[in-house]
């Protein structure tokens, strides 16, 4: 319980009790004469120490009042700020991943293509060696050689071509 002035004595958020002491003394006090100017000013300017308290407490409330309203109001468009760029990180790990499989296809079709070429090029060298040519000795007119189907020049070309 809390002391004020006059006897009242009220809760912290007990208003019912604080409205029924204020109802107790405005019975008490005396009614005024309303022909007198000076008895006017007096009246409007007695104001109860125990309302202004009241009156005090309920602007310190409001102030509260006020100050946690916009501090929530910033806080929430933190959040929201937050979960903006949330989305804008999660959209640009989903396109790095993306390009990232993509990137990966293509290496291994690069890497098929290149073991294509290997296994190729060792088919060359393998009938290069079976034929026991080189280069410089390769003949220069259009035999058969045996087991094939065509020139060993045209099937070496070929395949080369094939390579490149």
């Amino acid at each position: 319980m809390r002391w004020c002035p006059r006897g009242i004595k009220f809760q912290r958020h007990s208003w019912g009790l604080a409205s029924r002491s204020l109802r107790e003394e405005h019975e008490q006090v005396k009614p005024l004469e309303t022909n007198s100017s000076k008895v006017k000013v007096k009246s409007t300017m007695m104001i109860p120490d125990s309302q202004k308290l009241l009156r005090c407490e309920l602007e310190s409330l409001k102030a509260q009042l006020q100050a946690q309203t916009k501090a929530f109001e910033f806080l929430n468009h933190s959040v929201t700020m937050l979960e903006k760029e949330s989305c804008l990180q999660q959209i640009k790990i989903q396109q790095l991943e993306e390009a990232q499989e993509d990137e990966i296809t293509e290496n291994l079709v690069n890497i098929q293509k290149m073991q294509k070429t290997q296994v190729k090029c060792r088919k060359v060298l393998t009938k290069m060696k079976q034929q026991g040519y080189e280069t410089s000795n390769w003949p220069e007119t259009e035999e058969v050689p045996s087991g094939g189907s065509g020139s060993w020049r045209d099937d070496l070309q070929k395949e080369l071509s094939d390579i490149w």
